[in-house]
């Protein structure tokens, strides 16, 4: 079975955050002394899953991190200046071959602490402060039908 996680990990941490970690891409905020996509991926890697990082800004760190991990199973994917989250999303999955048999979407600064077991799924936490996040619309059968920079 062909496994897929896919971090979309294109931009820069917020301004906010740059003071304290610097211009560095969302998926490389360092959690315990490693970025957050060692410990998202990590896991899948360990459940059979290969890993696209979607990068763009500071591209190069990423590639640099993910091709010194190779237990990670992971590989940067430049997809270029994309305006959005869902656009990063798109780019990087037009870009596949085939589609996977099992796709995960976590977005790279998202720590959910387990692996999820549906066999489609977008990774995503529901939050109060919706003004700093990218916020998703979804229908009565929990279809996303709208994304919110």
């Amino acid at each position: 079975m062909n496994k897929l996680l896919l971090l979309p990990s294109a931009r820069l941490i917020p301004p906010e955050l740059r003071v304290d970690f610097g211009d560095i891409p969302s998926g490389m905020i360092p959690l315990s002394s490693q970025p957050a996509l060692h410990h998202i991926a990590g896991p899948y890697a360990a459940a059979g899953f290969n890993t696209l990082v979607a990068v763009s800004d500071r591209a190069a760190m990423v590639e640099a991190y993910v091709s010194r991990r190779p237990e990670l199973q992971a590989t940067a994917l430049p997809v270029g200046a994309t305006s959005s989250i869902g656009e990063t999303v798109a780019t990087a999955l037009h870009s596949l071959v085939c589609l996977p048999d099992r796709l995960v979407i976590n977005f790279a600064d998202t720590l959910l602490g387990e692996v999820v077991s549906e066999p489609d799924a977008v990774c995503y936490q529901e939050l109060d402060e919706l003004y700093r996040w990218t916020v998703f619309e979804a229908d009565e059968a929990g279809s996303i039908v709208r994304i919110f920079e």
